[in-house]
């Protein structure tokens, strides 16, 4: 094997696994949570504040990350997030008081989730591609990081948790993965042109550097789609649990409802590049048909039912595994190499606010109208209205 064709699995080994511990780590902050409430003596809501923090943290910084990625080189951009995941964790795990979880975890782990993230990783993955064509399965590796890190992660800092206590834990998820991550980073040359990234780069579908992107109808069509599409999602990850216990559903069988969402992230991001690979000219339609399968997924949670819930679940799950590879690629369409980690970085900031407010949405729907139907109807207005932004995106990229 040559020597960049072992670079390139390098490469795909660090952003698998960077992601995974990025997004594992974030989805563990419940496990945590009740500790900082007993030991620190605080209300839930206070312990609460620190990953709120990093939420927001993480969304504002992100185009941080993608513009320095662009400018200094992704690899270091991961390497800085690696290091920082490991000083917020272990800093967390000897936290005396709330003030200092808040600082840790809310601000340090924020920014280190932004730069170990996907936005410097989907850039990693641009400059190992040596075609065009070839950087939707790498995309892929995204989504399963994600998986990863959901299903795989979690349950293993709860086994920690559970054996040798919450601060071990916090130190195990900060250490663990910085010797494996500093080895694949001493590996991994981040040379755009040895790796072929001018070659991968395809024609936009108009002269976009004549003009600052941000400016462009079509940027702000793909991030209303991203920000719509990502509500859409949160609405049934912050309602489906309360759904189901409202229903009688045992606590750990709605885990497992909750963990067929994460669940199609394992394979779907691959798939989904695959169908790009062998079709190139249908990464819009294959976009709008997730659309479709999120407003699937609603119409059956509004019948009610419970054991539609769980299909709805699983289908609502494909589409959001596909989201690493779609939108991306739906962006090189439009934006130029030089500024793609800016730009997917901005977009990525629109999606992590439109998560927190479908995160909410569903709540104060019920507590007005006593019931969920209202918030199964709003996640299936959102994923519509993403649906209609993706074809307007189309349509404009054909008339130029």
């Amino acid at each position: 094997m040559s020597g960049t064709g072992s670079r390139k699995y390098v490469v795909l080994l660090l952003a698998l696994w960077s992601v995974a511990l990025a997004y594992g780590a974030r989805n563990s902050y419940g496990l945590f949570s009740t500790f900082f409430q007993h030991e620190f003596q605080t209300g839930l809501g206070l312990a609460s504040l620190p990953l709120s923090v990093a939420m927001f943290t993480y969304a504002f910084t992100t185009p941080l990350a993608g513009w320095l990625a662009d400018r200094m080189g992704a690899r270091r951009v991961v390497a800085v997030g690696a290091a920082l995941l490991a000083f917020s964790l272990v800093v967390t795990g000897t936290a005396k008081d709330i003030r200092t979880v808040v600082f840790s975890y809310g601000l340090v782990f924020g920014l280190a989730s932004a730069c170990l993230g996907q936005v410097p990783n989907t850039v990693l993955l641009l400059n190992v591609s040596e075609r065009e064509k070839r950087n939707s399965p790498l995309f892929g590796v995204i989504s399963t990081g994600i998986g990863l890190g959901a299903l795989v992660l979690t349950p293993l800092l709860a086994w920690c948790t559970h054996a040798y206590g919450w601060r071990q834990a916090l130190w195990f998820a900060g250490g663990a993965g910085l010797p494996v991550l500093a080895i694949i980073i001493l590996m991994t040359r981040d040379q755009s042109n040895e790796l072929g990234a001018k070659s991968a780069v395809p024609k936009p579908c108009a002269s976009v550097e004549r003009h600052y992107l941000i400016w462009r109808y079509d940027f702000w069509l793909l991030l209303l789609a991203f920000t719509f599409f990502s509500g859409s999602i949160y609405v049934v990850v912050g309602a489906l649990g309360p759904f189901l216990v409202s229903k009688g559903v045992a606590i750990h069988t709605t885990g497992a409802a909750l963990a067929l969402l994460f669940v199609p992230s394992l394979w779907g991001g691959m798939v989904f590049g695959w169908i790009i690979t062998r079709f190139p000219h249908v990464s819009y339609n294959i976009l709008e048909a997730t659309c479709l399968l999120i407003s699937l997924g609603y119409l059956l949670l509004m019948i009610g039912r419970v054991s539609l819930a769980y299909l709805a679940s699983l289908i609502i799950g494909i589409a959001y595994s596909g989201y690493p590879v779609l939108f991306p690629t739906v962006l090189r369409h439009i934006a130029s190499r030089s500024r793609f980690g800016l730009s997917w970085g901005t977009i990525t900031m629109g999606g992590a606010v439109g998560a927190a407010a479908g995160s909410v949405l569903p709540g104060y729907l019920h507590d007005i109208f006593q019931g969920y139907t209202w918030g199964w109807l709003a996640g299936l207005l959102l994923s519509a209205t993403c649906g209609l932004s993706v074809m307007l995106l189309q349509q404009s990229c054909k008339g130029r």
